[in-house]
């Protein structure tokens, strides 16, 4: 008797591929795949993936990537390291530099070379996803990489006895069973606070910082609400909803996003620039600053 096989064959355009995820799974299949993946224009059945891409959750809170998210404010790096690692195309020399992890070392121990690659890189190039796509080009990836957002998110966990636990390490701790999983809370209030600003300063599209000022406290103006590209436009479009005065200033949008967080007064060496805005709402209110 004869054996039949079933023959598949590649289309013109190979196969595309998107792979979702985090943690050491994600980085495990990208390191399978990439063997599978052409050189352009050549797919063949034994590499029929034209284009392979990840898409990589950027909530790690913990280690060496929790320390440079708080300290530098840039999106973990951990996660999306190992994945450009798994798709290096020089695992044995360029792989084995990014996870190399400092033993010793004031501020350096515990962290990885890579991690601290592309911290330094997303401030060198103002924006982590293009530090992402260059270190990529240095270790000559087979495919590409994308952060799930460019938002400081975290995961808020609801569980099953009603407790709501903040945060992926305190989650994994809690030991308890989850009902639910949800972004944080944080830019929800954050949203709600923009009606409340006294102005929205941008930069005109990629930064806007919202600002609340009482005449009456005494106290420094304080950042109630801040964001970068798609966030940036929807304070904007908030704002004009609202009713609350936008201000272009590039430098003082950017310098207001980068150093000030959320919740926190305007520092000292920005008092001036500030103030010079807050009196031009005042004279254009006809005396009154919104808030």
């Amino acid at each position: 008797m004869k054996k039949r096989t079933r023959q598949h064959t590649v289309g013109s355009g190979g196969v595309r591929v998107v792979a979702i995820g985090g943690g050491t799974g994600l980085s495990m299949q990208l390191r399978g795949l990439k063997h599978y993946v052409a050189r352009r224009g050549q797919e063949s059945e034994r590499h029929p993936i034209s284009d392979l891409a990840a898409i990589v959750t950027v909530t790690d809170d913990g280690g060496s990537s929790g320390r440079l998210r708080r300290e530098y404010r840039v999106l973990p790096p951990g996660d999306i390291r190992n994945c450009m690692v798994a798709l290096s195309q020089d695992e044995a020399l360029l792989g084995r530099l990014f996870q190399y992890r400092f033993h010793a070392g004031r501020g350096l121990r515990g962290h990885s070379f890579g991690n601290l690659f592309l911290t330094a890189l997303s401030h060198v190039t103002g924006d982590f996803a293009e530090a992402v796509r260059v270190s990529g080009e240095v270790l000559a990836i087979r495919g590409r990489i994308f952060p799930t957002t460019l938002a400081n998110v975290s995961l808020e966990a609801v569980m099953t006895d009603g407790k709501v636990v903040l945060g992926e390490t305190r989650i994994v701790r809690s030991g308890k069973k989850i009902r639910r999983l949800q972004r944080d809370a944080a830019r929800r209030n954050m949203m709600k606070a923009i009606p409340t600003a006294t102005a929205v300063i941008v930069n005109p599209t990629h930064y806007a910082v919202a600002i609340k000022y009482s005449m009456d406290g005494g106290a420094a103006p304080k950042v109630v609400a801040k964001g970068k590209n798609y966030v940036a436009a929807r304070i904007r479009k908030r704002a004009i909803e609202a009713g609350v005065p936008i201000v272009e200033n590039a430098p003082l949008a950017r310098a207001l996003y980068t150093s000030v967080d959320v919740g926190q007064e305007i520092p000292t060496h920005l008092y001036r620039a500030v103030a010079e805005i807050l009196a031009y709402i005042y004279k254009l209110m006809n005396g009154k600053l919104p808030g």
